[in-house]
């Protein structure tokens, strides 16, 4: 064993990083260097380092030729796990897991599932051996499918006693590690060449030879520092060559290549077949060249290979990229062939016919075709289309196979995230003619991909040519159906309303009651976003039919919708029972992303329900697992509702950073943009902008009336526009917006929304001075909220309903009324609210605890004078006279020590004290 020379300040720097697994949080190290640099040698250091200190550890390293098979990096890494251990995993991600490794399982194999699956083996063996240490050494090599599973575990593994270190190529990572953990949890360290006084050493300690100055300095020059590029030409001097002859490789791989053409002729025949295969061993070298473990001896004793859990492997892989290199096309075509013959994996053996073949052949073709639906199948989508474009081109012209191949194709690569490629695959698939129901598969990934490049009315457009085109086939025609009304539920519910009835008809008479249902759901999510009234008989039909038609894949979109659709109409005891249902399912399947999904729904109704910690932490269950699948929780609209109850909790910087976030990552999609800008009004609003409340309100509604989005209750904000309306003095718009939600309400007749009009022809009544009207709309709006459990949305209502009441006299009423609405807001821990109700008890002379300088009402006063707001405007937005502003406003002035509304602009610091 060789000393390590010149790395152990890295060494120290990794282990020092890695140690701090112990403090019960994952750690992760990224060795990053060239080819020859030491990168393997210095994490074998640190191994034995953190292996002294009780780290157990487990270690996968790949070979470039490994790196076309499917999950070769899940295979070896599993292979250092217990039985038992997988044992303990849901069954679902078990069976997905023993698919991927090649046995019984799942047709369709779930990546997701597999990941999840490997993140539970490394959990356990974290429970038995804990810390742990991971490696992996080459991750460049690592197969695309095992590398997002690790980095899923990774991520997964961020609170856990885990070190990661892992060696790469600065040129070539399958995944970007440097954002799997927290900043301050990962170490990146790149390794230089040695410098001088380190080439020295490692000269003399490999060959026992001390160079001189001058000589040292030109293979410094030479070989700037590379570790094995300077024993490379040590190798050669100590070998009696000069070293001007030692220094006419010019690089490194020119070097392993010099050194390759002074092997014996029969050793390098046999090395060649090496290179060749993909998990070599003596066995199948053997059996492709009799007599072969004499020269494989000769091999080894020159330091080219060596056998670890009875492979081959070469000493460094620059030696296989140099004997391949050799290989004339000719030379390496007859040897792909030869060794087709003797390899038992009929994966390899496709692969390497493949390889060897160059003009068209169905016979391999169909072959290869065959161990890229098994890629495919067992999740290795990357994989699976790398396999299924080289078997259409060795697919004959014009053979009817070609198209079918493109769409397998297609499909492979959208699962491997490779939209581009998709979706010529694509179309030249719909080109080369499909069965209908292929057409209709290929056609539905065209379209997911068009809406993501061009926006869902592109998709649209495309799925309705396509529908036409396949009028006489009902089997290929319904799916389009169906998907072209889900895309155009949030651009134009008119004309979604119309599709889906269009394909419940068609449906229906097809005999097909999975698309049926679906159809019907959409319908009715279409007449509920669009204020449209929905009987409960029809509810309780759908949620009969979608029960009976379980299982059917139309039935999805059945189940997805419909618990939407029961949160939309505050049915929220059903819509919890069927949420809560899939969720179960997800979680003791291991399907993280179905979790997520349900995790949405869950948190909409915990919050309308006021069970706001409930819904936070669905919510940050919800991020985490986001971040888990790879995803931003700012680019999905729930991101939203996060910074809506940061905010309505007065965690205002939290509120805003966030929905700042969302909106920029939603551009694009207009349901989620509309969805950002509502609840970034309602941030602004809380911190003061009323300018920029309006602007994100104003934007939320022109996209609602773009969509035709005019119920109140399934996006609750219209409300919120009026009291920003008001607030700024704009009294004709609220009016107006009023007006038009209390018309909308009316026709829909929902509890919620006839709520929030009330309560926002209230605010309007009270801004304009008519407060028998204002008291009226209260009372009609705390008796719709008889029908909902939503302590929220009384306490607001019964806010302004004090605020009125003490306006008009009626003192006792309005102390009840803002006593009941501080007590719900500050069990809802709703400071911002809790603030507003107390400068009004404070207004009716109430003692609430304040104790700073400035009342709750003055503060106020002051804080909208800084903002740049006139008295009209103050009063206005408060629900007091003008009069009530000055009186306010001289006080302040006498305890601030201010003579002006200018001087108090100027000295704003001083409301901070």
């Amino acid at each position: 064993m060789h000393a390590l020379i010149g790395r152990q300040r890295e060494v120290a720097a990794g282990v020092e990083h890695l140690a701090g697994v112990t403090d019960g949080a994952a750690r992760l190290l990224l060795l990053e260097g060239l080819a020859g640099i030491g990168k393997t040698s210095v994490l074998d250091a640190i191994t034995a380092q953190l292996g002294a200190a009780g780290l157990h550890t487990v270690r996968v390293s790949l070979t470039a030729a490994e790196t076309v098979l499917s999950w070769a990096g899940l295979i070896s890494l599993c292979g250092q796990f217990g039985s038992d251990a997988r044992e303990q995993l849901p069954s679902a991600q078990r069976e997905a897991l023993v698919a991927a490794l090649g046995g019984e399982g799942p047709r369709e194999v779930e990546p997701m599932l597999v990941a999840a699956a490997l993140a539970g083996l490394v959990a356990a063996e974290v429970a038995e051996h804990a810390p742990l240490l991971v490696v992996v050494d080459d991750v460049h090599w690592l197969d695309q499918a095992s590398a997002s599973a690790l980095a899923f575990t990774i991520r997964s593994m961020a609170s856990m006693p885990v070190a990661f270190a892992i060696a790469s190529r600065p040129e070539r990572r399958p995944l970007d590690l440097e954002r799997l953990l927290p900043a301050d949890h990962t170490l990146r360290l790149g390794l230089e060449g040695l410098s001088l006084i380190e080439l020295q050493e490692l000269l003399a300690e490999r060959f026992g030879v001390v160079h001189r100055r001058p000589d040292l300095i030109r293979l410094l020059d030479a070989c700037g520092g590379n570790v094995l590029h300077a024993i490379e030409i040590g190798r050669m001097l100590s070998a009696g060559r000069t070293l001007d002859e030692a220094l006419v490789p010019p690089t490194l791989q020119a070097a392993v290549d010099g050194d390759l053409a002074r092997l014996p002729v029969h050793v390098l025949e046999v090395l060649e077949l090496v290179a060749l295969l993909a998990r070599p061993t003596v066995g199948l070298v053997e059996r492709a060249r009799a007599g072969s473990e004499a020269a494989l001896a000769d091999a080894e004793a020159s330091g080219v290979i060596s056998e670890r859990n009875g492979r081959l492997e070469f000493a460094h892989p620059l030696i296989r990229a140099g004997l391949l290199d050799r290989l004339g096309a000719l030379r390496r075509r007859r040897l792909e062939r030869q060794l087709a013959e003797v390899v038992d994996d009929p994966e390899e053996r496709a692969l390497l016919l493949a390889a060897a073949t160059v003009e068209p052949d169905e016979t391999i073709a169909a072959a290869l075709e065959a161990t890229a639906d098994l890629a495919q199948s067992r999740g290795a989508a990357h994989i699976a289309a790398a396999r299924y474009d080289r078997a259409v081109a060795l697919t004959p012209a014009g053979h009817s196979a070609r198209p079918g191949r493109l769409l397998r194709a297609g499909v492979a690569y959208t699962r491997a995230g490779d939209a581009e490629r998709a979706r010529t695959r694509y179309e030249d698939a719909i080109d080369g003619g499909l069965p209908p129901d292929q057409e209709a598969t290929a056609v539905m990934g065209a379209a997911a991909i068009l809406a993501e490049a061009a926006g869902p009315a592109a998709a649209a457009d495309y799925l309705q040519l396509a529908a036409a085109r396949l009028r006489s086939e009902p089997r290929a025609r319904l799916p389009l159906l169906l998907r072209l009304a889900i895309t155009q539920l949030f651009e134009d519910l008119c004309v979604a309303a119309a599709t889906a009835a269009l394909a419940g008809h068609e449906a229906r008479a097809a005999g097909d009651e999975g698309t049926a249902i679906g159809a019907d759901v959409l319908l009715v999510a279409a007449r509920v976003l669009a204020a449209e009234p929905v009987e409960q008989v029809e509810l309780d039909e759908l949620q009969r039919r979608t029960a009976d038609a379980a299982g059917t894949a139309a039935n999805n979109t059945a189940v997805v919708f419909l618990g939407s659709l029961l949160v939309w109409t505050d049915h929220l005891a059903e819509g919890l029972v069927a949420e809560e249902a899939e969720l179960q399912r997800a979680v003791v399947t291991g399907h993280v992303p179905a979790e997520a999904n349900a995790l949405q729904n869950i948190a909409d109704v915990y919050r309308r329900r006021g069970q706001w910690d409930d819904a936070e932490v669905a919510l940050r269950r919800w991020a985490e697992l986001m971040t888990l699948i790879g995803g931003d929780p700012a680019s999905e609209g729930t991101g939203a509702d996060i910074a809506w109850l940061h905010a309505a909790r007065g965690r205002l910087d939290d509120a805003t950073a966030l929905v700042t976030a969302t909106i920029e990552q939603t551009k694009g999609v207009s349901i989620w943009q509309m969805h950002a800008h509502a609840y970034a009004g309602f941030v602004a609003r809380l911190r003061g902008d009323l300018d920029a409340a309006h602007e994100h309100l104003q934007l939320a509604c022109a996209s609602a009336e773009e969509v035709g989005i005019h119920d109140l209750g399934a996006l609750p904000f219209r409300d919120e526009v009026v009291e920003v309306l008001v607030a700024t003095g704009r009294l004709t718009e609220a009016a107006a917006e009023a007006e038009r939600m209390t018309e909308r309400a009316a026709r829909a007749g929902r509890p919620r929304g006839l709520a929030m009009a009330a309560r926002a022809r209230g605010m309007v009544a009270a801004a304009t001075g008519d407060l028998p009207a204002a008291t009226a709309s209260v009372t009609e709006a705390l008796a719709a909220l008889t029908a909902l459990d939503d302590p929220f949305e009384r306490a607001r209502v019964l806010q302004l309903g004090g605020t009125v009441a003490r306006r008009a006299g009626r003192r006792t009423e309005a102390r009840e009324q803002l006593e009941e609405a501080r007590g719900l807001f500050a069990g809802l821990r709703a400071g911002p609210f809790v603030e507003r109700v107390d400068a009004e008890l404070q207004r009716l002379g109430e003692r609430t605890g304040r104790t700073d300088l400035l009342t709750s009402g003055e503060r106020q006063v002051a804080e909208l004078v800084c903002d740049g707001r006139t008295n009209a405007d103050i009063a206005a937005a408060l629900f007091v006279t003008v009069r009530t502003v000055e009186a306010h406003l001289t006080r302040v002035y006498r305890k601030l020590g201010v003579r002006s509304r200018a001087e108090l602009i100027a000295r704003r610091s001083l409301l901070e004290a």
